[in-house]
């Protein structure tokens, strides 16, 4: 007997097709939704597999822009980093980007039939226990940085083995505002911008050399920076000198000013 699978989701298009016999579209333009009626069986679990994609890649196009993306990169690449700070923020964005991998995965364990039985009777779902498993050390040190955030320890996550720790541990994580300000700081530097998101954990574990072997240069501002880096939270965005940018623009005021004082200093004590 075959089953059918329903999914409702909005459209601006009405010329919708649908590879293969027995699709059936249901338009509604009143409301501007179609209901898309699925013959489903075991050999069509293909199909409907990337039927379910496409409709994941549309939403990730629709959600997934430049902030979401640098604030989950960030987590992912600060995987093993249990010390500094991280923002709400963060906490928001990775929380939404779990969600989106676990019903991901757990749809095409549900369709693709990928489930084992290690417990007698119930069933365990491969693909979301793998990627479970995968995720569970960025999660870690996400919640421990946040913790730090809000001037508390990160010991304080074990809250979540208990049931009335959860509650307190949700409104610490999502919605309290960290001691610190978010901080955004803009730069025209690409050097600058790549040197502290890409370059600078590799920089200090290879003893403050370069890929190449090279001694990193400015290695006491590097430093500095660094130093001074652990104690917020910061989002470092980059954007094209002389664009417009009104902060980009006050910063080369301020230092070709800067620049003039100390020329005019300089040949005042020559003279």
């Amino acid at each position: 007997m075959e089953r059918h699978q329903r999914f409702w989701f909005t459209c601006e298009c009405w010329n919708l097709s649908l590879p293969g016999e027995g699709r059936e579209v249901q338009a509604n333009q009143e409301d501007g939704t179609a209901e898309i009626i699925l013959p489903f069986s075991q050999h069509q679990a293909p199909h409907s597999l990337v039927f379910l994609f496409g409709m994941v890649c549309i939403f990730s196009k629709q959600y997934l822009r430049k902030t979401m993306n640098y604030w989950v990169l960030k987590s992912l690449k600060d995987f093993v980093k249990f010390n500094g700070r991280s923002c709400r923020t963060e906490s928001r964005y990775f929380l939404i980007f779990n969600i989106m991998i676990g019903v991901s995965a757990g749809l095409i364990d549900m369709l693709m039939g990928f489930t084992i039985e290690i417990i007698p009777g119930v069933p365990t779902l491969i693909l979301s226990e793998i990627t479970r498993g995968i995720l569970i050390l960025p999660n870690t040190s996400l919640i421990i940085r946040r913790l730090h955030d809000i001037n508390k320890s990160g010991w304080w996550m074990l809250l979540f083995f208990t049931i009335v720790g959860i509650i307190p541990m949700l409104y610490w994580l999502y919605f309290k505002e960290g001691d610190q300000p978010d901080i955004e700081i803009t730069t025209d530097s690409m050097y600058v911008n790549n040197g502290i998101n890409q370059w600078i954990d590799n920089w200090k574990n290879n003893g403050w050399k370069t890929a190449a072997k090279k001694p990193v240069k400015n290695k006491d501002l590097w430093q500095e920076l660094d130093e001074l880096v652990q104690n917020y939270s910061i989002k470092w965005i980059w954007v094209k000198g002389h664009s417009g940018h009104p902060g980009n623009e006050r910063a080369d005021q301020l230092a070709n000013e800067a620049i003039e004082e100390f020329q005019n200093k300089n040949n005042t004590l020559t003279i």
